[in-house]
């Protein structure tokens, strides 16, 4: 019985990684959106530099977020290996 229960409790642990990474995986998505509308405003002939100010901060808004999650996941996975 004790066995199972530890399957189970293994099972959840490795559930709650994979909806971190993909959680993580949706970040880095992001991140590469804001980075292409940036980069496709700065190479317009009139860049409006409130659009580039704006995807720029949500860029390191999320780059934040995203560092926090990875950093926190690497510890877990460390700590559960």
């Amino acid at each position: 019985m004790a066995t199972a229960a530890a399957a189970s409790s293994r099972n959840a642990q490795l559930d709650e990684r994979i909806e971190k990474l993909e959680s993580i995986e949706k970040d880095i998505g992001k991140l590469m959106n804001l980075a292409a509308n940036a980069v496709s405003e700065l190479c317009k002939p009139r860049p409006s530099s409130e659009t580039v100010e704006y995807t720029t901060k949500d860029f390191v808004k999320t780059l934040d977020v995203s560092l926090g999650k990875v950093l926190q996941h690497t510890q877990v996975n460390c700590s559960l290996d």
